[in-house]
């Protein structure tokens, strides 16, 4: 996602953050989770806490990894059940594409 390259764009190359007692450095930090990042990570480097203070944004930016998660790490299909598929079909219809593309673009702002 743009997103998350933005948020491993803002990781300075020198830098040593502290998280769950231990010493990150860019590195370590690039391939902490999307949701480490944006819940604790983005807040401590940018001051900017979007979990506490632009919450919608975060909720809509997390189901919108949420839903790229499930198509990027699609399992095969067994002739038995095609219910993962049929709801997953039904969540890319009923997804709120304007109203997380938004949140996307404010955020985007918001850090820039």
């Amino acid at each position: 996602m743009a997103i998350e390259a933005l948020f491993n764009q803002k990781i300075p190359e020198e830098i040593n953050l502290e998280h769950k007692g231990k010493n990150l450095t860019k590195r370590n930090i690039e391939w902490k989770d999307f949701k480490t990042k944006i819940k604790y990570i983005i807040p401590q480097l940018t001051g900017i806490d979007l979990y506490t203070n632009h919450n919608a944004d975060y909720q809509n930016i997390c189901s919108l990894n949420k839903l790229r998660n499930s198509l990027i790490h699609l399992k095969s299909l067994r002739e038995n059940n095609y219910t993962h598929y049929q709801s997953l079909c039904k969540e890319l219809i009923d997804f709120d594409y304007e109203k997380n593309s938004t949140s996307i673009r404010k955020v985007i702002i918001l850090l820039g």
